[in-house]
């Protein structure tokens, strides 16, 4: 288990790495006030903490190890589209690596690490989620979670995500559909231009979670502002 853990984050790693390039966002200084809002709501897309997860909680002897490909949609002719280079004309393709951990009464809590391909972006994240009914094999189980996001690797550029959703699901023999809705508060600043903005994006999310005992496969769509994004995971639990 320790060599396949090894293993998966080995190859998370290898794909974010290995997909940075020449890209680099070091031309702050040459956007004015308006764009920087934009360039902010576009990267907080990017950034932003996704766990694709089901509600109920894990073990307090249970870890989740997920490795996931986050798909964003990207608008022809914006900000996103001309500091990203991609292969694909609409899209920006995103791996992460995901850890939760199992805590007593009802608590997990979890992290993850990614990076943004061409660029010279690195995104890293927190999670701390609270069970609020989980005891009824018939109802569902609902929970609360916080979230926290931090992007580096831009010179002069601060960026957080700071997040409150609350979210639903109910199995059925394996299969797991979840939804939740919640919100984001981004704080972007280009120090070198004094530019800052504190933005709130409205976030829903709708997916299904496939249980194959140790290991387990989800899939996510989400509306996070004007923004869409389709997401899927792969995951150890043990």
């Amino acid at each position: 288990m320790q060599q396949l853990l090894i293993s998966l984050s080995a190859l998370c790693l290898f794909t974010a790495h290995s997909a940075q390039a020449d890209q680099q966002i070091n031309e702050l200084t040459t956007l004015i006030d308006n764009q920087f809002k934009d360039l902010t709501q576009s990267l907080d897309v990017a950034q932003s903490y996704r766990v694709i997860s089901t509600t109920k909680p894990l073990n307090t002897l249970n870890f989740n190890v997920g490795f996931e490909v986050t798909t964003t949609k990207v608008e022809p002719d914006s900000l996103l589209e001309q500091i990203t280079p991609r292969k694909s004309p609409n899209a920006l393709h995103m791996p992460r690596l995901h850890v939760r951990k199992g805590l007593p009464h009802g608590w997990d809590v979890g992290a993850f690490y990614s990076s943004l391909p061409d660029t010279d972006l690195q995104i890293y994240g927190g999670e701390l989620r609270y069970s609020l009914f989980n005891q009824h094999r018939s109802l569902p189980a609902l929970a609360v979670r916080g979230t926290y996001s931090y992007l580096s690797g831009v010179e002069d550029l601060y960026l957080t995500s700071t997040g409150l959703e609350f979210s639903v699901s109910k199995g059925f023999s394996g299969l797991t559909p979840y939804a939740g809705f919640g919100a984001t508060w981004v704080d972007g600043e280009d120090e070198l231009s004094g530019y800052r903005e504190n933005l709130t994006q409205t976030k829903y999310f709708l997916g299904l979670n496939f249980n194959l005992g140790l290991f387990n496969f989800a899939a996510e769509t989400q509306q996070n502002g004007e923004s869409s994004t389709t997401k899927a995971k792969f995951g150890l639990r043990f």
